[in-house]
């Protein structure tokens, strides 16, 4: 199945679902290697991940370490903004660095699933930037009256 784009995309309530779903997909041509499977879990997920043959852990880790390095670099106090600022751009200049200093070391690992790494790692992101987003609360500005 390599050769095609083709993404598969399911949402399941259990692990056994899921691990079904997984081997529907491998049946029918999809190799480990391109399939990602992400889970409420980080202990579950990681062990469904390592019995697959994936590296799913390995890039949500990455995504994960880089981002709380950034998130904790930023939250410290600053007495001034210029000093705020300056954490900013540290913090993100360490997160790309610790990034790319992950990347390689994945790419050194036997058996990389690049498709499944990146994928983790994009959902790290995702959550990242979108959990904070929908949780804060709606105000509206200015008002009509």
């Amino acid at each position: 199945m390599s050769s095609k784009n083709t993404a598969v995309f399911g949402i399941y309530k259990s692990v056994a679902q899921a691990e079904r779903a997984v081997d529907t997909l491998t049946t029918v041509g999809f190799a480990n290697n391109d399939i990602s499977v992400l889970l409420t879990d980080a202990q579950t997920s990681r062990d469904f991940a390592h019995q697959k043959n994936t590296k799913a852990p390995e890039g949500a880790a990455t995504g994960v370490a880089a981002n709380l390095y950034m998130t904790f670099r930023v939250l410290q106090p600053a007495r001034t903004p210029r000093r705020a600022l300056g954490q900013l751009y540290l913090g993100q200049l360490v997160k790309v660095a610790l990034t790319v200093a992950l990347f390689m070391l994945a790419a050194r690992m036997p058996h990389v699933s690049w498709p499944a790494l990146l994928s983790a790692y994009l959902a790290t992101l995702v959550v990242f930037w979108w959990v904070p987003f929908a949780a804060a609360p709606r105000t509206r500005i200015g008002s009509r009256g």
